[in-house]
């Protein structure tokens, strides 16, 4: 079963310089409020839904490549 999750892209400007940083929320009301609440040196771009789940078979067997076959998840 997936868990839906929400992340927020904002920009932060901070002495001159300017980045770009993600948050993530468990719900949609919170990220709503967190934005909602952005102090003058933040700036909202973007919000995403993402579906967060198991990983499928094919990613299994790179995860288990990839830790040098340390781990084996069924």
């Amino acid at each position: 079963m997936a868990i839906r999750r929400y992340r927020v892209k904002y920009a932060v400007t901070t002495d001159g310089r300017y980045a770009v940083k993600t948050r993530e929320f468990g719900s949609l009301r919170s990220a709503g409020e967190w934005v909602r609440d952005l102090t003058d040196d933040r700036e909202f771009l973007e919000i995403r839904a993402l579906d967060i789940g198991l990983l499928d078979a094919q990613e299994k067997g790179a995860f288990a490549f990839f830790t040098d076959g340390k781990v084996q998840l069924n």
